[in-house]
């Protein structure tokens, strides 16, 4: 009998194998068995993804909450990539995390003499971590004097996390915050993140571009198409403002395959969290 053990997961898992479980008798396994390989080794190769613009955590305590729930009923997300949480809470948040988790922050924001930025949790059990940059992308006008009226102070960055997967494959994971103001200083922004992860097969680049779907994107989808990047979240709408409801939240994928996206309509912050399911 031949150990399962012993043969690459990616060949047991073709599709041919999947449709016909020709190679269970190959094994001297059953159909069924066969097929309980097959969905586990898949289940290992699938990813939960959550982002989220908390609003500088005003009600961070109740979306932790709901998170706990959510891994209560075993959905556990394997990546969540919030923008705007407070420095001061990731203690908070990492405590009520399984052991398994770990994460990346990247300060951007410096309000009330209080931190914010870009915070990566991930699955230890499924990612392993290759290293991580933070990407700076500059500021617009109205945010730098913002930090003379306001007495704020804004560092746009994208956080670049790259992984190496359970499944023994590169993923990098872009968690963005990109300026308010002009389009095209988002887009001038978008394309130093695009080059810079230009030579990593495996990519996400995921958060609050703060570029609205309520007018035209034109300049937005070249960009992508230039890059061979994809547009996982079919015009969602992820941001209210009174009575408007419109994208400001993305997924844009390179060799990923999204499977599932949603914007959950929740009150915790004037976002809503994209959850999204991938694979590789």
């Amino acid at each position: 009998m031949v150990a399962i053990s012993d043969h690459p997961s990616s060949f047991l898992v073709s599709s041919y194998a999947q449709k016909t479980y020709g190679y269970a008798n190959a094994f001297g396994i059953s159909n069924r068995q066969f097929y309980h390989f097959c969905s586990v080794v898949k289940k290992h190769s699938m990813f939960r993804l959550l982002s989220y613009n908390i609003y500088f955590g005003k009600k961070l305590d109740i979306i932790l909450d709901w998170l706990a729930e959510i891994e209560r009923k075993k959905n556990t997300f394997d990546i969540m990539c919030f923008q705007e949480f407070p420095y001061e809470k990731i203690d908070t948040c990492m405590r009520s995390r399984k052991s398994t988790s770990n994460y990346r922050f990247a300060p951007s924001i410096y309000l009330g003499g209080k931190i914010y930025g870009q915070l990566t949790i991930f699955n230890q059990n499924k990612l392993k971590i290759i290293n991580d940059t933070e990407l700076l992308l500059g500021a617009s006008r109205i945010e730098k004097s913002m930090s003379y009226l306001l007495k704020r102070s804004t560092k746009r960055k994208s956080l670049l996390t790259l992984f190496e997967t359970n499944t023994h494959k590169k993923l990098m994971v872009a968690n963005t915050h990109l300026s308010i103001g002009l389009n095209k200083l988002r887009i001038n922004q978008l394309k130093k993140i695009f080059i810079q992860v230009q030579t990593i097969p495996n990519t996400l680049i995921v958060g609050d571009l703060n570029y609205t779907s309520a007018l035209p994107r034109f300049s937005l989808k070249r960009l992508i198409k230039k890059y061979q990047f994809e547009d996982a979240t079919r015009n969602l709408k992820t941001h209210r403002i009174l009575f408007l409801r419109h994208q400001l939240d993305y997924i844009f994928t390179k060799s990923v395959s999204v499977t599932r996206v949603r914007a959950e309509q929740l009150p915790f912050s004037d976002h809503y969290p994209l959850i999204a399911q991938f694979e590789i």
